[in-house]
């Protein structure tokens, strides 16, 4: 049987055109796994920045509700307790429901200061605006942080999931906020926003 040298020479340099294309493949996602996943890493630093100015504004907020008298006994440990659990978890789930725990006390504070109608002293009205302008800050960041995870997940699962633990990268989280997750079941927020204080005054 006469033997097919071209046929023989075309498989081989279709099989080594392949071979290359898939070592391409594996490059160029190897190198978008490493370059998301540090834009997603500097997104959650400008969360958790914008998550301690929100502390400290917390803190004010509550020294403020302190001298006006409207501080119930306890809020300014819970707080303060609170407030230390949260800065040092890194873990974005755990952190939400650390943060979910300081809007909880400053929710109850705000309706304390409001109680004893107390909530247009010049002092706390600033601490309550500043307070509300961080909730803001925070959100964006938390958006544009959630907005990349979808992404970055997808690079990180099914025949990359190599390629990104060879790139040092696993699957991140979605930062949540407490509307969608309050009963502890987390869902891919469809717009996953901070919960500001609300002012009825």
């Amino acid at each position: 049987m006469d033997s097919n040298p071209t046929g023989t020479i075309a498989l081989f340099i279709g099989g080594g055109l392949l071979l290359l294309l898939w070592v391409a493949i594996i490059v160029v996602a190897r190198v978008q796994v490493r370059s998301l996943g540090e834009r997603l890493d500097h997104n959650w630093s400008d969360v958790e920045e914008t998550l301690s100015r929100r502390h400290r504004r917390a803190k004010k907020l509550a020294r403020e509700a302190d001298k006006l008298g409207a501080l119930a006994p306890g809020d300014m440990s819970a707080l303060n307790e609170a407030i230390a659990l949260a800065e040092q978890e890194n873990q974005p789930l755990l952190r939400a429901n650390y943060e979910d725990d300081i809007t909880l006390i400053l929710r109850r504070i705000v309706e304390s200061v409001r109680a004893v109608n107390r909530n247009k002293e010049r002092e706390y009205r600033l601490a309550y605006k500043r307070l509300k302008k961080a909730d803001k800050a925070v959100a964006k960041a938390r958006r544009d942080y959630n907005a990349m995870v979808p992404t970055y997940n997808f690079l990180c699962h099914g025949p990359l999931t190599a390629v990104a633990r060879s790139a040092g990268r696993a699957s991140s989280q979605y930062f949540l906020a407490d509307k969608l997750k309050r009963k502890g079941t987390y869902k891919k927020p469809k717009d996953a926003k901070v919960l500001e204080l609300e002012d009825k005054a």
